[in-house]
């Protein structure tokens, strides 16, 4: 997290403890949606992992804002024939299954192989790159679902577009607020836990994205 007098951040960002595929992530969020006009963020388990959160991980969770962007109709499977398999960006997507409005698909190029879970979110509010941070605001403050949020990845504009930040954004203010943080109680982390054992004994890929809180105290806005 970055500073300035008086402990107040320039920006909530988190340093991450460690970034596996750090290029191929960046490629990925780049050339196939910042690119196209799409407006995204990555969060789930590995962007936890990335964070010290979680010492495994087992897929990351894409969030998209939906317009009329034909890559999107092709990843959303809303053509007349959808397909499993196709190539984009050099990046070869795999449909795995869908579970609910939530989208599974395996997205590997060269050594790169990670399972996503692509969210859809309907909203004509934010529907440009340049407003991702509006969007992951959005996202926070509406889809108490999504908790695991509070960490995600997310492209910010720079000067020079085709080279934009991607920040590693957390929910609060200041480290000092990390004890209302509810990802690191024991109690949530062990529920979770369980949880996610669960589902991955029911579906043996793909564990649950949603963690679930047992604490009282709520996150700062």
């Amino acid at each position: 997290m970055r500073t300035s007098a008086g402990n107040s951040p320039l920006l909530p960002e988190f340093r991450p403890v460690r970034f596996p595929y750090d290029a191929d992530i960046w490629q990925l969020l780049h050339r196939c949606f910042y690119s196209q006009g799409i407006c995204c963020f990555l969060a789930g388990q590995f962007v936890l992992y990335m964070a010290g959160i979680f010492q495994t991980f087992n897929t990351a969770s894409l969030f998209i804002a939906m317009t009329n962007s034909p890559f999107l109709q092709l990843l959303f499977r809303l053509s007349p024939e959808p397909l499993d398999i196709f190539y984009f960006k050099e990046f070869l997507f795999v449909f795995l299954e869908t579970d609910e409005d939530i989208l599974y698909y395996d997205i590997s190029r060269g050594e790169f192989d990670m399972t996503i879970a692509i969210v859809r979110i309907e909203t004509t509010g934010y529907c440009d790159p340049t407003s991702n941070l509006d969007f992951v605001h959005f996202i926070r403050s509406n889809y108490e679902r999504f908790t695991f949020a509070k960490y995600c990845l997310a492209f910010i504009p720079r000067e020079e577009p085709d080279l934009p930040k991607l920040a590693c954004l957390t929910r609060y203010k200041a480290e000092s607020e990390g004890w209302r943080n509810d990802i690191h109680c024991p109690a949530c982390h062990q529920l979770s836990n369980q949880i996610t054992t669960l589902h991955q004994l029911s579906t043996s890929r793909h564990p649950q994205l949603s963690l679930f809180h047992v604490c009282g105290s709520l996150p700062p806005y």
